[in-house]
């Protein structure tokens, strides 16, 4: 089997430096492409269908987008009360609040979602003076 080169090397200069680069050759179809009757009217079909696929999906909401939306100031607010915890793994939410300089109604929601993803975990069991404690970091720290 004969091979054939697909491109060779060329020496160009980059200010005063020599440098080496490779140059493929241009890819033809072998056998060459022939655009027929048929042909163009199989890709008009396709381009035809990519249009009506694009305008279809420009109309479905984008989830990430809404989601950020949707959370807005609050991915920002739980990502400090999760510092917060960090640095000292067990506060009360008034701890928090200090800590943070977020309100308490903020805190407390950001708590209770940290909560229901299993970062964290109240275990007073008391209504004022509730007080959490960041497990995970516990167990590392044990």
């Amino acid at each position: 089997m004969e091979r054939v080169p697909i491109g060779e090397f060329q020496i160009t200069k980059t200010g005063d430096e020599p440098v080496r680069s490779f140059v493929p050759n241009h890819l033809q179809p072998n056998p060459p492409l022939e655009m027929d009757g048929k042909l163009n009217q199989a890709l008009a079909e396709a381009m035809l269908a990519l249009g009506r696929l694009d305008g279809i999906s420009s109309l479905l909401p984008d989830p990430d987008k809404e989601i950020l939306e949707r959370q807005g100031r609050r991915v920002g607010s739980l990502l400090r009360v999760h510092e917060a915890l960090a640095n000292q793994p067990i506060l009360s939410l008034t701890g928090i609040r200090k800590n943070t300089g977020l309100s308490f109604p903020v805190v407390s929601e950001a708590m209770n979602i940290l909560v229901e993803q299993g970062m964290a975990r109240e275990f007073a069991g008391r209504r004022r003076a509730r007080l959490f404690a960041y497990d995970e970091y516990l167990a590392i720290l044990n």
